[in-house]
């Protein structure tokens, strides 16, 4: 009896030492996960701390309403005024030729000579034939007067003398034909025959061209062209001379291109000093719309995020984040229809690494 008692004590004693085993190690695991978390927390609030003491130095600029000017741009290339290929327009051989390549040519100026001397000399025998022909017509009318010659005889000579008037002017007409004149100043850019070569009718001889005008072409969108007004100035920068000329709207060509759905426009720029070489790139700004009293930032300033375009303000030496909506662009500007007021400072410099609520420092 004393060993069943016994018995049942131990039994009791080690089921309640084993429970209070196991509370205490839930108590233990439960007291190591509150003190990670409380770490965690602690570790994350530091860090926002850090984050919120940093100072970052930035550059300002005061907003203040500004005039800003719309432009539509294009890009082209140059191209002179006048382009001519000369041509022979009869056969022969060439016995003069009077421009090399990079010669500045005259109005009216010979370039070539195709078989004048032999053209020259039918043409002296077609103002012989024609001289001759026309005395004799006169001589016999005149006898026609006093009844001397018949009708017949007439008719005859008056034939003759027709006969040799289209003689004489194809014989002039080919003598001009065989000199070739430049129809423009201008500058030989190819030559493509030697003195002594036969050349048949349409075989090239010279291409020369007029650049002390050159004229831009350029693609515009269908959206843009009612926007160009006739005869208005433009700014146009050529990248290869690192300057901006004048040029004024010739045209838009009113038919647009079938692939591209673009209208080509035609800007005339004068060259006197032949500074403007044909085929160099230029850019068209035209101006198309003046917009007064509007707030114009960099656009430097604007900066992408998730919530959209935003900008910073300076205000009591922290940053203050502004969602904005952008308007019209001119070159490096652009317009903020809202989310800015006139008095503002704006961050122009180290708004990329800023946030909502940043310490800044400015700098001058």
């Amino acid at each position: 009896m004393i060993r069943c008692i016994i018995l049942i004590a131990l039994w009791i004693w080690s089921a309640t030492v084993l429970s209070a085993c196991e509370g205490g190690e839930a108590q233990a695991a439960a007291d190591k996960k509150a003190k990670a978390q409380a770490a965690e927390e602690k570790a994350a609030t530091t860090s926002t701390d850090k984050a919120a003491a940093k100072i970052v130095n930035v550059n300002i600029i005061t907003v203040t309403p500004t005039i800003l000017t719309e432009q539509v741009v294009a890009h082209g290339v140059t191209s002179p005024i006048r382009e001519i290929t000369y041509s022979a327009e009869i056969p022969g051989r060439i016995e003069h030729l009077t421009a090399d390549i990079g010669d500045t040519v005259r109005n009216r100026q010979v370039l070539a000579r195709i078989d004048f001397k032999t053209l020259k000399a039918q043409a002296h025998q077609a103002d012989a034939s024609h001289a001759l022909a026309k005395s004799t017509y006169d001589r016999v009318a005149s006898l026609k007067g006093e009844d001397l010659v018949s009708e017949q005889r007439v008719d005859e000579t008056r034939s003759a003398m027709d006969n040799a008037t289209a003689q004489q002017e194809i014989a002039q007409a080919n003598l001009a034909k065989s000199t070739v004149r430049a129809s423009f100043r201008g500058v030989v850019t190819a030559k493509y025959v030697e003195k002594g070569e036969y050349v048949a009718p349409g075989v090239r001889l010279y291409d020369v061209v007029d650049y002390r005008t050159v004229i831009v072409e350029a693609q515009l969108p269908e959206t843009q062209v009612a926007r160009i007004a006739p005869k208005a100035e433009v700014a146009v920068d050529i990248a290869a001379l690192g300057e901006q000329f004048k040029g004024t709207v010739e045209t838009v060509i009113p038919t647009a291109d079938r692939m591209s759905k673009t209208f080509t426009l035609r800007v005339k720029i004068k060259n006197p000093d032949r500074k403007i070489l044909v085929g160099m790139s230029a850019t068209v700004r035209i101006a198309a719309r003046v917009h007064n009293d509007v707030i114009a930032v960099p656009q430097s300033a604007v900066v992408e995020e998730r919530d959209g375009r935003v900008v910073f303000i300076a205000e009591d030496g922290i940053a203050k984040k502004r969602i904005v909506a952008l308007g019209p662009v001119e070159g490096d500007r652009v317009v903020v229809e809202t989310g800015l007021a006139p008095g503002e400072s704006l961050v122009v410099l180290g708004q990329r690494d800023l946030s909502d609520l940043q310490p800044i420092n400015i700098v001058e």
